[in-house]
């Protein structure tokens, strides 16, 4: 341990040259083996990126580092409430926490470099093994709106990071509010929709209503997020991954990156899903409205995946119409 340096990146542009590199990240992965008493660290590979270095073990674990760019603070908190959770009620399919703690102590103000291990889920993500065949969406779906409506279930508590409360989830929304109406936020959308959109996102109130009660959310559950296998009868959930995102707040907010990342805003697949999930919900009231501003309001733009997926989208004359358009499942596509 003595002769591990801490990991310092000079910038946002140096750490993402090498927070993927597995061989750059081996001596410190394998200072987490070792400290843990777990078996191996002889084969360590790079994940998908993402925000954090991830890397998995001789195919048994799981290590995440949480850098102290992107909010890496919080979401190591969140994470790991999450799956001390899951540890006294497995309410989804998830890996298992198997250790915690922090890589280097605290020290002049420089950053610990907090850690999970978990165990690995079976199979692969969704996005990992594209393209899929129709019957396999269907079934991701159906497995994508159990797992949400699992996650909107969970009772919350009075205190702590999943506190039943809307203020951090207000003043999210809050200040993506303020980044959509700088210049250029709406580059990505039509030119025509920009002022509408702007419009929209100015002088609308936040799409929830705080008098409600609140919810566990998953926060980015994408196609990355969603693991399953390829069996002769089809594709087949095993389990969710990244709770880093985890949020206390509107259950529609939930669906802005399942539909636009995972279904591609095919809205078949955004009434199955909705279906497993059970659309009665009071929850779900104007729905597709609301999705529409959470669509505006998301933690990471999505403006130009949204119109990526379907150039229609792009011949809508108003706000209504295009929310129609992306989210109102009785409209036909």
């Amino acid at each position: 341990m003595e002769s591990l340096k801490r990991p310092l990146f000079a910038d946002v542009t140096a750490y993402g040259q090498c927070f993927a590199d597995a061989d750059y990240w081996h001596p410190y992965v394998s200072e987490v083996i070792r400290r843990h008493n777990l078996p191996g660290a002889g084969r360590v590979r790079e994940t998908l990126p993402g925000t954090h270095p991830v890397f998995i073990v001789d195919e048994r674990f799981v290590v995440k580092f949480f850098t102290h760019l992107f909010q890496g603070s919080q979401s190591a908190i969140r994470e790991k409430a999450v799956y001390d959770r899951l540890t006294l009620d497995s309410f989804v399919s998830a890996a298992a926490l198997v250790g915690s703690g922090d890589l280097f102590p605290v020290q002049d103000g420089q950053w610990r470099w907090p850690y999970l291990i978990t165990t690995v889920v079976e199979g692969s993500s969704f996005g990992e093994t594209e393209p899929h065949a129709w019957e396999d969406r269907v079934h991701a779906a159906a497995a994508a709106g159990v797992l949400l409506r699992q996650f909107h279930s969970q009772r919350l508590s009075s205190e702590g990071v999943l506190a039943a409360h809307w203020h951090d989830f207000g003043e999210l929304l809050e200040r993506r509010r303020r980044a959509m109406c700088m210049p250029g936020a709406l580059d990505a959308a039509p030119f025509h929709m920009r002022p509408m959109i702007k419009a929209r996102v100015e002088s609308t109130a936040l799409p929830f209503d705080p008098h409600q009660a609140c919810h566990l959310l998953h926060g980015d559950l994408n196609a990355d997020h969603l693991f399953g296998v390829q069996e002769a009868a089809g594709w087949r959930f095993t389990g969710v991954i990244d709770f880093g995102d985890v949020k206390v707040g509107d259950p529609i907010y939930d669906f802005v990156p399942l539909h636009i990342g995972l279904f591609r805003c095919d809205k078949r697949l955004l009434r199955i899903c909705l279906d497993a999930y059970e659309p009665g919900r009071t929850v779900l009231r104007d729905f597709a409205q609301r999705a529409m501003d959470y669509t505006w309001l998301y933690e990471s733009c999505v403006v130009k995946d949204l119109f990526a997926a379907n150039p229609a989208f792009a011949l809508a004359r108003t706000i209504e119409e295009l929310a129609s358009a992306v989210w109102d499942v009785d409209q036909q596509q």
